[in-house]
């Protein structure tokens, strides 16, 4: 690879470090099998000997161990362990050679290469991708420091370790920098040539009504017969200028807690992302897990109900779009929306001018634009909601009994009517006035 960021070789270290000749697995009876590419096995065992490459190997499983169990996104199953073993093993090897004395040229290596490629195209994210390998090196330093102050000449130890110390922070620095240019690198790139195709071509299955042939679930990498959870995630900042990759990590996150069998995350506009996936298990409970996700500030998220087929494709998108369009204009209760939460007012504000129109005329003066009228409103609300029980409409209030009856009354005179009376078409009113700003 091409990098502004050049790893110098260590071609003076090898007579000074002899006890890296003697490294050799800890358990040889059972040796994790190699799952770099041969010609950098083979390389590695020409340039140091069996031993330490074996060693390196043994290491670099730990270390993908380690990384899996530490960051959830790395651990999706047998294939995503073995590409990220492939990325750690070869970097072990990598390092183990540098500190050997031969000319490595890279800190990095084609297989990490190829290991963040994949990271990009699975959504893990540029801070995840860091965080692993922080824990990769973290763990490969603390290997190669044991072996030096257990293999190492007791009466130069502390001055190997000094020198592998140094050797090994100044590789791994190089090494971080040369995975964050390619990692924002493939970012671009995936940008700008496979999602535009991929997201011209799930438009065009969203505007259509016709069935999947085979060819259009081929071409996503997406199976289009099974169940679907659409979401949409988007900045609420002023600033449309919204991090894509924070958007399309939080949709990612989000969609994870469905412990899904696949998912689509496709960044569609300046400070917008679309995303699917198919739960496992209860789709219900899945999304009830989802909906305990913290989102980052300034970010918001909308859902839809789980459904099946290519038709359930679409309609999980379209609820995901009806929430979505209607919190554009309201202020949500919170960050993470169903739509099942806000269906009813999604409906109602269809027609947003006839809606406000029979808002006015249901409410007369309760709708007024004050501060009285709107806690009026909300008591009415918490009131209907609870089945006309004061007490619970006090609770969910934090108010006294005593002081949701008398603005119940009050509330009445303002209708001129008992709130009995028209009850779903006052409920409905309510809800219309609640997306305006009071």
């Amino acid at each position: 690879m091409t990098s502004t960021n050049e790893f110098h070789p260590l071609h003076s270290l090898g007579a000074d470090l002899p006890w890296l000749a003697r490294l050799a697995p800890e358990h040889p009876s059972s040796a994790v099998v190699s799952a770099s590419s041969r010609a950098h096995f083979t390389r590695a065992v020409r340039l140091v000997g069996r031993g330490p490459v074996d060693w390196a190997v043994e290491v670099g499983y730990h270390v993908t161990q380690r990384i899996s169990r530490d960051i959830p996104a790395f651990d999706e199953g047998d294939d995503s362990f073995e590409v990220l073993r492939m990325a750690t093993e070869s970097t072990t090897i990598q390092l183990l050679l540098a500190l050997s004395g031969a000319d490595v040229g890279e800190a990095s290596t084609t297989e990490a290469v190829d290991c963040v490629t994949d990271f990009v195209r699975r959504g893990i994210s540029l801070d995840e991708t860091l965080r692993g390998i922080h824990v990769d090196h973290s763990v490969m330093a603390g290997a190669f420091l044991a072996a030096c102050e257990k293999l190492g000449d007791p009466a130069d130890r502390l001055a190997q370790i000094q020198v592998v110390s140094e050797r090994m922070f100044s590789f791994f620095d190089v090494f971080a920098a040369q995975m964050a240019e390619v990692y924002l690198s493939e970012t671009a790139r995936h940008s700008t040539s496979d999602v535009a195709a991929t997201i011209q071509l799930v438009s065009e299955l969203l505007r259509s009504d016709g069935p999947d042939d085979g060819h259009i679930a081929k071409r996503l990498g997406y199976k289009l017969g099974t169940q679907h959870v659409a979401l949409i995630v988007w900045s609420s900042s002023l600033a449309r200028d919204a991090d894509q990759l924070e958007l399309g990590h939080t949709a990612t996150q989000l969609l994870r807690t469905l412990h899904p069998t696949q998912k689509l995350v496709l960044p569609v506009g300046v400070g917008r992302v679309w995303g699917w996936a198919s739960p496992s298990g209860s789709a219900d409970e899945r999304i009830a897990e989802m909906m305990g996700v913290r989102l980052p500030d300034g970010v918001r998220a909308v859902v839809g109900h789980a459904a099946s087929g290519i038709d359930g494709f679409r309609r999980s998108h379209r609820e995901a779009e009806a929430a979505f369009s209607l919190l554009q204009t309201m202020e949500a209760p919170s960050h993470l929306v169903r739509y099942s939460d806000v269906d009813l007012l999604s409906l109602i504000m269809a027609d947003r001018e006839r809606a406000l129109e029979f808002s006015r005329r249901e409410l007369g003066e309760l709708g007024a634009r004050n501060q009285y009228a709107s806690e009026l409103r909300a008591t009415v609300a918490a009131f209907i909601e609870t089945q006309g029980s004061p007490h619970a409409a006090a609770v969910q209030l934090n108010v006294s009994r005593n002081t949701v009856s008398y603005r119940i009354r009050r509330a009445e005179e303002l209708l001129g009517r008992d709130i009995a009376e028209r009850r779903a078409q006052l409920h409905a009113a309510l809800m219309v006035m609640s997306v305006l700003t009071d």
